[in-house]
């Protein structure tokens, strides 16, 4: 398990004059207030699919600023998502999402990201991160395929018709 020293890393950093990163790296960006969507929660093995992650930002400063998107981080069941980092730092994106003018939001969605995400039934705990910053942590729960019966007609004996 892995262990973390705040105290110490903060106190590291006022010795070698880091205090304004480190603080981002704890907390986030002053100003800039990040919001992530991860849904539906309940999935069987065909509709995984349906799972969508988005990702946002608003800015409540007086600044245009950096959301600094890439410094996010999805973990699922306590380990990183090698996945969650090539869709967040690849592809176009609009200006807003490197520089994000004072009052205003942006929103980017990843649809069909369950089927690389869940590749098997189970019960698997979602943690987000903004920088060090635990953001939401929800559980989805992918169940097998229903099994579905035959239609009640081919179920009924013959009657010698």
């Amino acid at each position: 398990m892995k262990k973390s020293y705040p105290f110490a890393l903060i106190l590291l950093g006022l010795l070698l004059g880091l205090a304004p990163q480190m603080e981002a790296q704890m907390l986030g960006i002053p100003g800039i207030e990040v919001f992530v969507k991860m849904e539906p929660t309940e999935l069987t093995m065909a509709t995984r699919k349906e799972f969508s992650i988005t990702l946002g930002a608003k800015n409540v400063g007086k600044e245009t600023k950096d959301p600094n998107f890439t410094a996010t981080r999805l973990e699922i069941n306590g380990l990183p998502s090698p996945l969650w980092d090539s869709v967040v730092d690849n592809g176009k994106r609009p200006d807003e999402w490197f520089k994000l003018p004072p009052g205003k939001s942006i929103a980017l969605a990843w649809g069909s990201i369950g089927y690389n995400l869940f590749r098997a039934p189970g019960t698997y705990e979602l943690k987000f991160f903004h920088f060090q910053k635990e953001i939401k942590t929800v559980t989805v729960t992918v169940a097998e395929n229903p099994v579905t019966p035959p239609p009640p007609d081919t179920l009924a004996p013959d009657s010698g018709r």
